[in-house]
């Protein structure tokens, strides 16, 4: 693995956390593993090692390869400190997401991080995100599923606990929801 790629795509991670609602282009991975997007691979390998786990919606199958690339433990759903959910998702399996870690009030940094895959992150529901790191208030247009943004609003209704979710598209760009950004639907 080419350490200066994770180091570019780890500072990518930072800002767009930083930002929430920024769009970011994310490089691709060199090795594929398919169904993810070569991106979402590239991010797995920058941040799942053998300290964390990691769980994979949907897609039993690519678990054991993300072990063997990143050296990460696979762990169920409830106990990962990392959640993948590839593009190939069906609606019923993001309800798993409702057992995500949250963390506790002694220590909310035990939370999943979430590695979600969308067709498009610059067109589909219009969303107003507000919160740290943005001016006021921001408008995206994203394919973002509504079922997801409501598991995501009852897992973060408590701050300091919640998740944090790193949004990767088809076509390689990047866009963070930490758990302190506020998500309204504009209709």
């Amino acid at each position: 693995m080419d350490e200066h790629r994770t180091q570019r795509t780890f500072r990518k991670i930072l800002e767009a956390m930083t930002f929430p609602g920024k769009i970011l282009q994310l490089e691709q991975s060199p090795n594929e593993l398919s169904p993810l997007y070569s991106q979402t691979v590239l991010v797995c390998q920058t941040l799942l090692d053998g300290e964390v786990t990691y769980a994979v919606i949907g897609e039993k199958k690519v678990g054991q390869s993300i072990q063997a690339y990143t050296g990460s433990h696979e762990a169920k759903v409830e106990e990962a400190d990392f959640i993948i959910i590839p593009n190939t998702v069906c609606s019923d399996e993001i309800a798993h997401l409702k057992v995500a870690k949250k963390g506790n009030l002694l220590d909310p940094q035990k939370s999943a991080t979430l590695f979600f895959e969308v067709d498009n992150l610059m067109d589909g529901i219009q969303l107003e995100l507000m919160g740290p790191g943005i001016k006021d208030k921001t408008v995206i247009h994203a394919d973002i599923s509504k079922g997801f943004l409501k598991i995501r609003d009852e897992l973060n209704v408590e701050y300091p606990l919640g998740i944090d979710v790193l949004f990767i598209d088809r076509n390689g760009y990047g866009m963070a929801l930490p758990r302190t950004t506020k998500v309204t639907e504009v209709k």
